[in-house]
């Protein structure tokens, strides 16, 4: 990962960071999701381009198709200027034609240092998904996906009781000295053998 909005493969050789404004009182929403009841599953997630609370990047796929079997996690170097907040991983495919849908998604509440990255390890799940060439891969690094996940206000209450909302400043590093990357299950099938 890296400042570009780009996935890579390789690791990213530069050390940098970006950075966004996580607002408890306006969370970013879920649309759909691993859950139970009703809106769960697969849904479209345009609505949520013009944010500006969230880290985006992309991957084409191009020749081969890209199968997804298994646990999906981030390995993500954080710095917050509050001390108790929450970050959410988001897979997504974006489609040929633009419309973007949800694959899986998880996240966790950190306690941070304001000035010194801290290493977090956040667990997106499992999954089983196949992106085919000319589809996108989308990571989406977010302080909410409300209300699939409670909203952390940032003042290290227990989520259930807390009533005193904070802004905060999160910021994700990338680069040799900070290495934040995406671990995918990727199966490798032999599709030039298909029959």
């Amino acid at each position: 990962m890296g400042q570009s909005g780009y996935l890579n493969k390789q690791p990213f050789n530069d050390n940098g960071s970006a950075s966004y404004t996580y607002n408890p009182a306006d969370p970013y929403p879920s649309h759909g999701g691993t859950t139970l009841g009703e809106g769960v599953g697969p849904a479209q997630q345009n609505e949520n381009l013009s944010r500006t609370d969230q880290l985006v990047y992309e991957m084409k796929i191009e020749d081969e198709p890209l199968v997804l079997l298994g646990p999906v996690s981030a390995t993500l170097w954080l710095t917050s200027d509050v001390p108790c907040t929450q970050f959410i991983v988001g897979i997504h495919d974006i489609f040929p034609d633009g419309k973007i849908i949800n694959i899986q998604e998880g996240g966790a509440n950190v306690k941070l240092n304001p000035t010194v990255p801290q290493k977090s390890e956040i667990s997106v799940w499992a999954t089983g998904y196949q992106l085919n060439p000319g589809h996108k891969l989308r990571v989406v690094i977010s302080s909410g996906w409300f209300p699939r996940y409670n909203r952390n206000l940032n003042n290290c209450e227990p989520d259930f009781t807390a009533t005193q909302i904070k802004v905060a400043n999160q910021k994700v590093y990338f680069g040799p000295s900070n290495p934040s990357c995406l671990q995918l299950p990727v199966f490798n099938f032999p599709f030039d053998k298909m029959q």
